[in-house]
């Protein structure tokens, strides 16, 4: 039985092989929800993607916090990409919470915070587009006019 007591099971078909080991289209490039996390207090943001089952499952078989991070921002950071040894690297570069929003976003991506997968529809339903909107820079200012073409 499922937990979502918003859809009728007796409505819907059962799955297929093929339906569920086909790659999905979610209208990303990686297949997987994707979004930007920007780093406070430098000024620079990342892109990241939700994880699948395979790779949390690799995730959570790792023996320290230091190595789920590791391995969970090398498969999750698209922008810039990062083996593991780099990632090593910016843990010992950076300040104590500067990866855990990344972090924290790759885990909602990936259905693994309580809630985020209903989060996650949620938003892509009330705005589909959301995730490829490049955010207004620091060099943005509000000029108090409409945006061209009507977008606000």
């Amino acid at each position: 039985m499922t937990d979502n007591t918003d859809v009728d099971p007796a409505g819907v078909p059962v799955a297929t092989a093929e339906f569920l080991t086909a790659k999905r289209d979610t209208g990303t490039a990686s297949a997987f929800p994707e979004d930007f996390v920007v780093l406070e207090d430098t000024g620079v943001k990342v892109r990241v993607r939700g994880l699948s089952r395979h790779e949390v499952l690799h995730v959570q078989a790792q023996k320290s916090v230091a190595e789920v991070e590791q391995v969970t921002l090398s498969l999750g950071l698209i922008e810039p990409r990062l083996t593991v040894e780099q990632v090593k690297a910016w843990q010992k570069s950076s300040v104590g919470g500067e990866m855990e929003p990344v972090t924290k976003r790759i885990g909602e991506l990936s259905g693994m915070a309580k809630g985020a997968r209903k989060k996650a529809i949620k938003e892509l339903l009330d705005d589909p587009g959301a995730e490829f909107r490049v955010h207004a820079g620091d060099e943005a200012i509000d000029d108090g006019e409409s945006a061209p073409d009507g977008d606000e």
